[in-house]
């Protein structure tokens, strides 16, 4: 429920950048930042709260959140959009890669569903990055409120996060070997 109140939070953050009200969307991206991390910390402390659905909503609800507010920061001239292209070209091409192992996997024999057989966890690099990115997306709405960080400082946090992108890109295309082999481990144990 808390990861869909990020998702929720969204259009309303999205709607106050395009509007230019930054403090509104500042305010209301603080508090998608709380329920991200109040979220993992029930997920890890809370028994039984830890679910493989809620480990692929978790980071498609961030997705959802960063994306929406890069693409509405771009328009409003806030963001680069060369920065905006490389978080989108690695979102969509984890997506794709993700959504073709699961139709190839889903027309085996014995299918299998990502939301019962396989949890997805993040890497420490996405995670690093998760947070560069909402990092940048928050200085891009400091910096014209309040000044604040300075647009050198503001300038090394998009390059540190466009870094970060493409180290977790390539660290997720390392990984698929290893997605493939348990995905068809699991399928191999379905078969009568």
């Amino acid at each position: 429920m808390i990861t869909v109140s990020r998702m929720a939070l969204t259009p309303f953050i999205v709607n106050s950048i395009l509007n230019q009200d930054l403090s509104t969307a500042l305010g209301l991206t603080a508090i998608a930042g709380v329920t991200d991390v109040l979220d993992g910390f029930i997920a890890r402390n809370v028994p039984h709260q830890k679910s493989n659905i809620g480990s692929l909503l978790d980071p498609l609800a961030d997705k959802v959140l960063v994306t929406s507010l890069v693409l509405s920061l771009t328009v409003m001239k806030l963001f680069p959009i060369s920065l905006t292209c490389l978080f989108i070209l690695r979102d969509v091409g984890l997506i794709a890669v993700v959504f073709a192992a699961f139709l190839r996997y889903s027309l085996s024999a014995s299918p299998v569903t990502f939301t019962r057989e396989v949890e997805i966890k993040a890497s420490n690099i996405s995670k690093l990055n998760t947070l560069c990115q909402l990092s940048s997306v928050i200085f891009s709405m400091t910096y014209p409120l309040y000044g604040f960080p300075s647009y050198e400082y503001l300038q090394a946090v998009w390059l540190l996060s466009a870094g970060t992108t493409i180290a977790s890109g390539f660290g997720y295309l390392q990984s698929l070997p290893e997605w493939r082999r348990r995905i068809a481990q699991i399928s191999h144990k379905k078969q009568p």
